[in-house]
């Protein structure tokens, strides 16, 4: 894949890609880094990078760091089961850099949401654990 990497313009502010670059976010539940090595170095290359946004791994997604002046942010709006309670983070970027925020939404809806994921999984495992 850094065949690709090597296409990314060396002049750009915002890079999106699907995949994290390695050790950013990257993390799954077991702490396993599995982002793209081949990436972190091409965005090391990027002078005026200031935001990189992706998604795929869900287990970090609706976080954000900084590191090295660029913000980097996991779009991802499901969790590992699916479901749609990842917080959006909305970003701001000035010329000197990316700033990010947690938006604020009905705790409720999210709450109930997660309850709604909770169960499944349960019922989930449940179902695996009938003997046959």
């Amino acid at each position: 894949i850094k065949r690709h990497w090597d296409l990314i313009p060396t002049d750009i502010d915002v890079l999106i890609t699907h995949s994290p670059p390695y050790g950013i976010l990257d993390n799954t539940p077991h702490g396993d880094k599995i982002g793209c090595k081949d990436l972190l170095d091409r965005i090391k290359q990027l002078p005026n990078l200031k935001l990189s946004v992706f998604g795929h791994l869900h287990f970090r997604g609706g976080e954000h760091l900084e590191q090295d002046g660029v913000l980097f942010v996991n779009a991802a709006i499901c969790t590992e089961a699916y479901a749609p309670i990842n917080l959006p983070v909305e970003v701001e970027i000035t010329k000197e850099k990316a700033f990010a925020y947690q938006r604020m939404l009905d705790y409720t809806t999210i709450d109930g949401a997660r309850a709604a994921c909770v169960e499944k999984d349960e019922a989930t495992t449940k179902e695996e654990e009938k003997p046959e």
